[in-house]
Parts: structure tokens; sequence; C-alpha cells
């Protein structure tokens, strides 16, 4: 696959005052790469740096064999496309204008648009899923719509780098989850090289391609989730009080403090929702375990019910209930 972007022993930081140290690292063309860390990690100063915002404090980063401090603005807007978490100043714009301020690297002085451009920008729009959306004002859209226009607006600009600075920062899950497939699509439809800086480490684990996991005390990890999860790095950065890197299952899970373990029998979606509401609330399952029993029962007609002590119980809710009330005997 072709390298997009290559750092060589980069430094990054502000008034030789360093914030992450000798990084050796590419992108690749196709690939949906996200930055994950901790708060501090210097992700937002690695990306400005990348993005050509910043210089380096040191080294070098090479785009299509130059170093990127020798590359003019102009070609620079023609290879490398930012979108930022903050709103766009063209907020009275329409959603078909806006897209068109990604032609600005090719247009003339007066911004004209020529009918190739206007050809970029429709597809840009189309590749998004907005057509729907094209003469609406970008004022007027909500957070997830606006991130899919500025997408868009960064396809428009025709480059073969995407960066981008917590995309699905201040979205409800669903459109977290529908920008990210987004994104992976475009890398791999468009051959796109597709780096993103995010706090939604569970989605960066299921949907990235490449993970770079960067903080201050363990550097700068790079590789796919999987093999990050085995040796153990996704733990070694995101551990702490109360949070706990589950190998099994790859993903992060809350431990509640244990108030014991209870007889939990049976099978079935019913089954797995008890069992999940036990652990919220601080209790192992087992069906061997002694003492409180818990059973999924199966009537003919398929429904299924909870009994509890030999009772029914109409809902999980009520099971939690009577746990919590023998709590309190």
């Amino acid at each position: 696959m072709k390298t997009s972007i290559e750092l060589k022993d980069v430094t990054t930081g502000y008034k030789n005052k360093p914030v992450t140290d000798n990084i050796n690292a590419y992108l690749l063309a196709g690939e949906l790469t996200c930055l994950l860390g901790p708060n501090g990690a210097g992700k937002s100063t690695l990306l400005k740096t990348l993005s050509a915002f910043i210089p380096p404090l040191s080294g070098e980063i090479i785009l299509e064999g130059k170093n990127l401090k020798n590359i003019t603005a102009r070609i620079l807007a023609r290879s490398i496309a930012v979108v930022l978490t903050n709103r766009p100043s063209t907020m009275n714009m329409t959603v078909e204008e806006l897209v068109a301020v990604g032609r600005s690297p090719y247009t003339s002085f007066f911004g004209a648009l020529h009918a190739a451009d206007k050809e970029v920008v429709d597809k840009s729009i189309s590749l998004v899923g907005i057509d729907d959306l094209r003469h609406r004002n970008v004022n007027t859209l909500s957070d997830g719509e606006r991130q899919k226009a500025l997408i868009a607006k960064a396809l428009a600009q025709q480059t073969q780098i995407i960066f981008l600075d917590e995309p699905t920062a201040f979205l409800d899950y669903p459109s977290k989850v529908e920008i990210m497939k987004l994104l992976y699509k475009i890398a791999k439809d468009e051959g796109k090289t597709i780096f993103m800086s995010t706090h939604d480490l569970e989605l960066a684990l299921q949907i990235a391609d490449k993970i770079w996991l960067l903080d201050k005390t363990h550097g700068l990890h790079i590789g796919i989730p999987e093999d990050l999860a085995f040796r153990g790095l996704l733990g070694d950065y995101f551990e702490r009080g109360g949070l706990r890197f589950n190998y099994s299952t790859g993903q992060f899970e809350i431990e509640h403090d244990k108030k014991g373990v209870v007889r939990l029998k049976g099978s079935g979606r019913l089954h797995d929702m008890v069992k999940k509401a036990l652990k919220r609330i601080g209790y192992d399952s087992s069906p061997d375990a002694e003492g409180f029993v818990i059973e999924i029962r199966n009537e003919q007609d398929g429904h299924e019910y909870i009994e509890c002590d030999g009772s029914a119980l109409p809902s999980i809710e009520s099971l939690v209930a009577k746990l919590r009330r023998q709590e309190n005997l």
C-alpha cells in the first residue's frame, strides 16, 4: 500500500517545549487510522503538526517525497484537507456553498466554479449521502448533518489525505457510528488516507484499520486493534480505577463493587440481559453457585420469564429491586 505521509524522528511541541518525542511512523492510503490517548497526551499537537499548522521542533515530515516545511500553501491545500471540531465561520452558507469552498485551491482569484468543479461538488455531496440537504442553510443542520457537510467539503478539496480532529464529538451514539463507518468507507472506496483523533475508544477499536496510541508515559505505539490488545497495550494506556480491559471480548468494562454471587440458570436473550443487570449492580452469576437462585424459564408459546426463589417476576427491574431489598435486610 502507498505511504502517504511519513514521520522521521519528529518531536512536537511549542517554543522548544516538547510534547511528544522522536516519533517514527507513517500513514497508508486506503486506511482509516485513529489517534487515541488520554487528555494531555499531545494528540492535538501532533495533528496540528501533521497539518502544518505548527512546525515540528525537530525531525522531518515527508509528504509525497518532500519535506512538509518546503511545500507551498497552495500545494499543501491540494494534498491535505483538515476537518476541525469547531463550527465553521461559514454558517450562513447553504450546504452546497460550504462544500464548494473545498474547491478554493483550484479556482481562480474570484473563486468562480467551472463545470468540472461543480461535478466534484456534486460527487462529494453524494458520497456522504446529503443530496437532500444541499440547499439547507448550514446553521439549520444537526451536529451529525453538519459533520457530513464538512467531510463533503474535505472531499471536494480532492486531497489524498484527510485529517479530522474529534469528528464524532458532540454526536449521539448512532451518529458517531454512522460517521465512523462513513469515513471507513471513504478510505476504502476512494483510496484516501484518513487520520483522526478521537475519544471514542470503543468505536475506534471496532472500526479503524490502525490505531496510534499516544501518551506521555508510554510514548507512541501503532498497530491494528487486536495486536495492541494482545500485547496488553490498551490496558497500559487506559486502565485505571474501576476500568479494565477484557482481553476475551476486546472491550473495556467498568468494574463494580462486588456484593456476591448468585445462581443463574437458563439461556437466551433474557438470560443474557439478566446477567448484564446483575453485573451492573455488583453480582457475579454462575449456574453452579450456592444460595440465591434465579432461573430463566420458557413457556410453550416461547414466552420467557424470570423465576426467583420459586416466584415469577414480571421484569428485570423487579428482580433488581428484589435483590436490593434483600441487601437491606
